[in-house]
């Protein structure tokens, strides 16, 4: 039997968590099991066990993976906008981009909180940390505009991208997901003009 070529350790973890990555993308994170990860990583259990210690570890790498990923593509939207209106318009119209690739099957942080509801779970906090730093992002985004209330904008944004996500995974994109686009310019609208002096 051929032997399976040498990696180091850091080599071994990334290949384990790309193939968790898609395995519990796909088919959800409490379905797949630990040997079948090993066998997509195309590694032996024992070298999955030495990256990491447990299931719920793996779990949670995956999910910080995920955040990692989607934070940077948040971050590169918002930069290359000339004003807070464009990058909020920006991120909805790459939201919605996003939904409609034939991947798209959730938002995964979404989709792990339904897994794991224990608010103490790690899984659960680390998918927690996405969303508040979501709202930590549109606040400041909202800050930039001049709303009087920019929690309350954020968190209407929070609200109107987290509905994307999931409207767009039970209806697909061509259902309400689609209405996103009306809604944000309102949106904006109303903070503009809520936030003109008198």
């Amino acid at each position: 039997m051929a032997r399976r070529p040498r990696h180091s350790a850091a080599e071994n973890k990334r290949t384990i968590i790309d193939a968790a990555s898609e395995l519990f993308y796909a088919e959800g994170i409490r379905s797949v099991g630990v040997e079948r990860i090993a066998r997509s990583a195309d590694v032996a259990p024992p070298t999955l066990y030495r990256a990491f210690a447990s299931k719920d570890d793996l779990i949670v790498a995956y999910i910080e993976q995920r955040d990692q990923a989607w934070r940077s593509w948040f971050r590169e939207i918002v930069e290359a906008a000339r004003t807070p209106e464009e990058s909020i318009s920006a991120v909805f119209e790459a939201a919605l981009a996003q939904v409609q690739t034939p991947h798209y099957r959730g938002c995964p942080f979404q989709m792990a909180l339904a897994e794991f509801p224990a608010t103490d779970h790690p899984a659960h906090l680390a998918a927690v940390a996405n969303k508040e730093w979501m709202r930590t992002q549109f606040a400041e985004l909202c800050a930039n505009l001049g709303a009087p209330s920019t929690t309350g904008m954020a968190d209407q944004f929070c609200v109107l991208l987290d509905g994307l996500y999931v409207s767009a995974q039970s209806l697909g994109p061509a259902g309400y997901a689609s209405t996103v686009t009306d809604i944000v310019p309102q949106l904006l609208e109303a903070a503009g003009r809520d936030g003109q002096p008198e």
